[in-house]
């Protein structure tokens, strides 16, 4: 498992900072403790937790977008197929240009020229702006919607884990793992958020009535988070 977190760590470390991947370490170092304390043998809690919570981080924005494209990994993968004189277009949707089709309701895809790669180089520098007042994208509603979620699955985690024992342990995994039917772009992508939303929910409550009691210590806990 170490490996693991350390590889997501790293991952999240260049998605966006330091600060962003000890978020996720500390999230997931929160599971190990309550595990520990319930002595629950195995860290299939704390893995699902690493593994959506990362998934819900790291989600495809526009600078992730310009950043994959602007790696030396995909350049390399594009030397190794192409050569040099190859034109290669990029099929994109940007939410802020993009018109709906009539047809399927969903933003439809545009070509983009050999050009877009400068601009991805660009626009990858600017990742510092995600999440702020200051970026353009942010005001979108899958932004906000991805952003909310992203705190909503930490807070549920937090206070899953004052709970945590033996007898809701499977639970506190199916929990862990009810945002992992999230996938796609645009409005797949908000459909999805909105019916995983709908399953946190009633989860959260099924563990709420079967957890176990709270020790004062816990409640006191619980209302900090």
């Amino acid at each position: 498992m170490d490996a693991r977190l350390a590889f997501l760590a790293a991952e999240l470390r260049d998605y966006q900072n330091d600060a962003y991947a000890q978020k996720f370490l500390e999230l997931v170092a929160q599971t190990q403790l309550a595990t520990r304390r319930a002595k629950i043998d195995d860290d299939i809690f704390p893995m699902a937790v690493a593994e959506e919570a990362y998934r819900l981080m790291a989600y495809k924005d526009e600078y992730e977008v310009a950043r994959l494209y602007s790696s030396t990994a995909f350049r390399d993968g594009l030397a190794r197929q192409f050569n040099r004189s190859a034109k290669v277009s990029v099929h994109l949707a940007p939410p802020l240009i993009s018109r709906l089709d009539p047809e399927t309701g969903r933003p439809r895809k545009r070509v983009f020229g050999p050009w877009v790669f400068t601009l991805f180089r660009v626009l990858e520098k600017f990742k510092v702006l995600r999440g702020s007042p200051f970026d353009p994208f942010g005001y979108s509603v899958e932004r906000r919607m991805e952003r909310a979620l992203i705190v909503d699955y930490e807070k549920m985690i937090r206070r899953v884990c004052l709970r945590l024992d033996a007898g809701n342990h499977a639970l506190a995994v199916t929990i862990a793992r009810s945002t992992d039917s999230i996938r796609g772009f645009g409005p797949i992508k908000r459909e999805n958020m909105i019916v995983a939303r709908r399953r946190m929910a009633q989860l959260v409550d099924e563990f709420n009535g079967h957890a176990a009691p709270q020790t004062p210590e816990h409640r006191q806990q619980n209302r900090a988070a």
